[in-house]
């Protein structure tokens, strides 16, 4: 994380902050957020959560101080969340992410799952829309992005609730 302030402060465009393998309490470790067995979810998952808690403090703090919040876009996240009958089945209808600075709502919750965390059931997004989102927040305007052909203003919007 500091080195992502850095890279920041000397106006890197684009930081990337991958996660090491995390010790499990079994003594074994969980090399990603790619959680599929019982033992990794349960020892797993409140490792790697504790791992980022501090780091990512720190890091809004520092862009904080410095004046680069409000122009860092900071997201933490992943593209999908798991299945409700299975934990081995990745399910894109219900995931979250975590967005801070770069023209995000502070203090903002968007939308909500059902208890089973199986599906979006208030406000969804569609994953499109999330992207476009993200551009627009980047200053690009995200019909001019085009992909074999298709753009991805096809039905496309901005979720103008999470921007400030």
């Amino acid at each position: 994380m500091l080195l992502a302030r850095r890279l920041v402060e000397r106006g890197v465009r684009f930081v990337l902050v991958p996660q090491a393998a995390v010790p499990m309490i079994d003594g074994g470790t969980i090399p990603n957020w790619d959680t599929h067995t019982d033992t990794q979810l349960m020892n797993g998952l409140p490792n790697l959560a504790g791992t980022c808690d501090l780091p990512l403090a720190g890091l809004l703090a520092d862009l904080k101080e410095r004046g680069l919040f409000e122009s860092t876009l900071i997201i933490w996240g992943g593209e999908m969340g798991r299945g409700g009958k299975s934990h081995n089945n990745h399910n894109g209808n219900a995931f979250n992410w975590f967005m801070a600075g770069g023209g995000v709502k502070g203090g903002y919750a968007h939308g909500g799952m059902d208890e089973r965390c199986q599906t979006s059931v208030d406000k969804p997004v569609h994953v499109r829309d999330l992207h476009a989102t993200v551009l627009a927040l980047c200053g690009h305007d995200f019909k001019q992005l085009k992909y074999r052909g298709k753009g991805l203003d096809e039905g496309c919007k901005i979720v103008n609730e999470i921007t400030a």
